[in-house]
């Protein structure tokens, strides 16, 4: 017997009991389902505070009633070009619709966290370029190498 027969022996033979579990089976669904809308009806929206300064965004969400921190983001490269004391990152999400309770993180950096990060991107960009006039000075070195054998 192939394997498509035995599915349909199988379903001919489960069909009869997923039928009369299908009413309990779709009361139950239906019944964790209202709880979850019950659940959810309270839900608000956080608000979209990416890119305001810090005091405005606490102040927005101390408006909608949500407790928060704010958590300095240490220094990287990729801040240097972002604005010190401006929400950069926000969880969860804004725009998703959390229980009043939830608690909210704002992450920022400051202006001596923005300058570390101005002078880590600026050490990066001279170790690149350190080690691209290393390659090439490599690279010239072994053209003239070669430019002496092929002379012999």
């Amino acid at each position: 017997m192939g394997k498509i027969q035995l599915i349909g022996k199988a379903v001919k033979i489960a069909a009869p009991f997923v039928i009369k579990a299908a009413p309990a089976v779709m009361e139950q669904v239906n019944k964790i389902t209202e709880q979850q809308k019950e659940k959810k009806k309270d839900y608000i929206k956080i608000p979209d505070v990416l890119s305001l300064p810090v005091d405005e965004a606490t102040e927005v969400l101390t408006k909608y009633h949500f407790n928060y921190s704010l958590i300095k983001l240490p220094a990287d490269q990729k801040l240097a070009s972002r604005a010190a004391n401006t929400v950069l990152k926000i969880t969860p999400k804004s725009g998703s619709n959390v229980d009043p309770n939830t608690f909210v993180k704002l992450y920022y950096a400051d202006e001596v966290i923005v300058n570390e990060s101005i002078q880590k991107q600026h050490d990066m960009l001279a170790k690149k370029s350190m080690a691209k006039d290393k390659r090439k000075k490599q690279i010239k070195h072994v053209v003239d190498k070669a430019k002496s054998f092929s002379k012999h």
